[in-house]
């Protein structure tokens, strides 16, 4: 099974944005991410169709058997989970809250090695959540 990644990005409007880098012109919005997901996957459906049309789907391919790996930049990941404080996300990241706060705003792009080290910390947050049991 093939993973396919769709690059999701905070739209213009404050709607959310899709694209796939493996197929140009494959793109398509929502005003949630689940809407955008949705969308998405239904734009790559109706694309990888056109294609098929002129024998032209990358055989590495299926379109009965895609799996889909969602990337979020830092905007719209923020924009999609209100609930984490960001001050806190960037002191388990090891980063000044202000620097972290003008990516999540956009008005900044994280370095590749920043950029890590945010993910790290939102994978060790996911660990941590995965591992409470409430009473």
């Amino acid at each position: 099974m093939k993973k396919l990644t769709v690059i999701i990005e905070k739209g213009d409007s404050d709607n959310y944005g899709a694209h796939v880098p493996k197929l140009p012109g494959c793109i398509s919005e929502g005003d949630t991410l689940e809407e955008v997901k949705a969308n998405i996957k239904e734009a790559i459906i109706e694309h990888l169709e056109a294609l098929a049309d002129f024998n032209e789907v990358p055989e590495e391919l299926d379109i009965n058997n895609l799996k889909f790996q969602f990337k979020l930049d830092l905007p719209s990941f923020s924009k999609a989970f209100t609930w984490i404080n960001v001050s806190a996300l960037a002191d388990e990241a090891g980063i000044n809250p202000s620097l972290v706060r003008q990516y999540t705003s956009g008005k900044k792009y994280p370095s590749e090695k920043q950029a890590g080290l945010i993910q790290q910390a939102i994978n060790r947050l996911s660990e941590d959540l995965g591992r409470v049991q409430l009473i």
